[in-house]
């Protein structure tokens, strides 16, 4: 763990693991040094998103693709379902749909540079048992993002064009609007498959026990009906998908937090 020795405000240094002692100084000119890194690798990446934004585009249509191929229809209709509207529809679209693909492709540099800092204050059991949550972290995160890229976009684009046309609307979408849907579900479900990896640090430290999961499990169920509906399109399949995901989330978070919740503390 880091320490820190004070002898005057000019000698103000930090004891890593290792026992080396280095200023404080020095520790944040290392803090700037993987900001860079990480910031660089995102633009680097978004750069690279843009220049082949055509290429970047036919990926992020494929959602509706796949919609448009399960519902048999003809591929003509993926043209009258993606157009442009406004002058500026295509570059917002490129703009957005750049930023989260980045962020994806960027992400193990980002969490390498976050070991990197970090590392050099923990002690070698610390160092082995925090290690497994940037990856299991960085795992679930993509996770989440491909099964609301290939299951949730395409169910909530074919239960949003049977309902339209139930009410007697023509489907007449645009990329834009489709791009939105896509980020909008991707980063959601992102953020969602991380609750089990949050109630694992909770219940390390303590904080919540298998048996309080389970006492409030009725209220945790209600609470993501909640988070589903805010965070899905106001559809009730990507409602009801995204909620029994985070239930099923919280159960596998049980299991989890019975493994790490440090019993014999607490018994002592």
């Amino acid at each position: 763990m880091i320490k820190r020795k004070t002898f005057s405000q000019s000698d103000s240094i930090i004891e890593d693991d290792r026992g080396k002692y280095i200023s404080l100084g020095e520790h944040l000119e290392e803090l700037r040094r993987c900001l860079i890194i990480a910031l660089s690798s995102f633009v680097v990446a978004f750069v690279l998103c843009v220049f082949f934004g055509r290429q970047v585009i036919t990926f992020a249509r494929l959602p509706l693709l796949l919609t448009i191929e399960r519902m048999g229809l003809s591929s003509e209709t993926a043209g009258q379902l993606s157009g442009a509207l406004a002058p500026m529809d295509g570059f917002a679209a490129l703009i957005r749909f750049s930023l989260l693909l980045s962020l994806l492709i960027s992400l193990p540099i980002i969490a390498r540079e976050m070991w990197v800092f970090i590392s050099p204050g923990l002690k070698p059991e610390e160092k082995t048992a925090i290690r497994p949550v940037f990856l299991f972290g960085s795992i679930m995160f993509v996770l989440g993002m491909a099964i609301a890229f290939f299951l949730a976009c395409p169910l909530a684009m074919r239960s949003l064009f049977f309902f339209n046309n139930w009410l007697g609307f023509d489907n007449r979408w645009t990329g834009a609007s489709i791009i939105q849907l896509v980020t909008t579900l991707c980063i959601g479900f992102g953020v969602v498959f991380e609750l089990p990896l949050v109630l694992m640090i909770f219940g390390r430290l303590g904080l919540v026990s298998p048996s309080c999961l389970k006492k409030y499990r009725k209220h945790a169920i209600m609470c993501m009906v909640i988070i589903g509906a805010v965070l899905t399109p106001p559809d009730p399949v990507t409602q009801v998908l995204m909620a029994g995901m985070l239930v099923l989330l919280y159960e596998i978070s049980i299991f989890l937090v019975n493994r790490v919740y440090p019993w014999e503390t607490m018994n002592t």
